[in-house]
């Protein structure tokens, strides 16, 4: 039986120096499904924003291998960048590149023609990192978000919503609507972890 990945020594290490410096993770099941997205695609190059130190970053480095697919990964603190970097050292992780940028302002050292995006990072950039990168995504490629029923939000009414989390809820429906809107993708909502949006391009 092959090796599951995601439970090895490896990964565990990470999962456990990430919570330990406050990094939160994507979810087991969030990851599996994405996993299994990119291996049905055959994803050749993929963009991720949110590095931390790597986890989510090896997930997919480690499903594209078979057929040399590449990562490129951005992050804005070098602290992480670096961690992350002797992780893939470790790791022996060639098909990773690193990005150290903040999200917007250097989204033009990140954006490439690609065949799927993910996005973990700040709720509140969400709107704006769709509007920038759509046009790099190809025909049958990929956009998906995490945390997109973070505090389980989405499942509250906006009576609900303490006062505090009223303007992620109020950015999370504007970004949401924005990308149901928008002619040329099929949207799906998945209720794994802390919630997955997937946009997938007409056209491949």
């Amino acid at each position: 039986m092959a090796e599951d990945f995601l439970k090895t020594p490896f990964m565990e290490n990470l999962i456990e120096d990430s919570l330990d410096n406050h990094i939160a993770i994507i979810q087991e099941d969030s990851a599996r499904y994405l996993r299994n997205l990119i291996q049905q695609k055959q994803t050749q190059t993929l963009l991720e924003i949110g590095t931390g130190f790597g986890y989510s970053t090896f997930c997919w480095a480690q499903a594209m291998m078979p057929w040399q697919g590449k990562v490129v990964t951005m992050e804005r603190l070098i602290k992480r960048v670096n961690k992350a970097k002797e992780y893939s050292f470790y790791g022996n992780f060639r098909n990773i590149d690193f990005v150290c940028g903040m999200v917007p302002f250097d989204l033009y050292l990140f954006a490439r023609v690609c065949d799927g995006i993910f996005v973990d990072a700040a709720i509140g950039q969400y709107l704006e990192i769709w509007h920038y990168l759509t046009p790099y995504v190809k025909p049958g490629g990929f956009f998906a978000f995490d945390n997109m029923n973070v505090k389980g939000l989405l499942s509250k009414s906006w009576a609900e919503i303490p006062r505090r989390h009223r303007t992620i809820y109020k950015r999370l429906y504007e970004f949401m609507s924005a990308v149901e809107a928008e002619p040329g993708w099929q949207v799906k909502k998945l209720h794994l972890g802390d919630g997955l949006l997937i946009a997938e391009k007409l056209g491949g």
